[in-house]
């Protein structure tokens, strides 16, 4: 099932403008001493991986919103394609709601 899903192109273009709409939430938090001094941006940290100012958090940051999207789309996409499976089958027909 995973291999079918990752096979749809829609998949993709979800997962791509899924990356794009997170980009503006903060996910990085810098402090000093304790006291939040401001939050970052995702995209001020893929910036900082195009001008090769790289640390671990950095990456640590960039690897957890790759995942964590491809997760949600992931999760998502079976959801619809095991529904679409049972409309498919019969399993779930709309009008037979007896």
């Amino acid at each position: 099932m995973v291999i079918k899903i990752l096979s749809i192109p829609w998949f993709w273009v979800n997962y791509i403008l899924l990356l794009l709409i997170t980009l503006p939430f903060p996910i990085l938090e810098i402090s000093v001493n304790g006291k939040k001094i401001r939050t970052a941006p995702i995209w001020e940290c893929y910036y900082a991986l195009i001008r090769f100012k790289v640390d671990k958090k950095i990456i640590f940051v960039l690897v957890l919103h790759i995942l964590l999207t491809f997760f949600i789309c992931a999760v998502v996409w079976s959801l619809v394609f095991i529904t679409s499976k049972k409309e498919e089958s019969g399993v779930l027909d709309p009008q037979n709601n007896e």
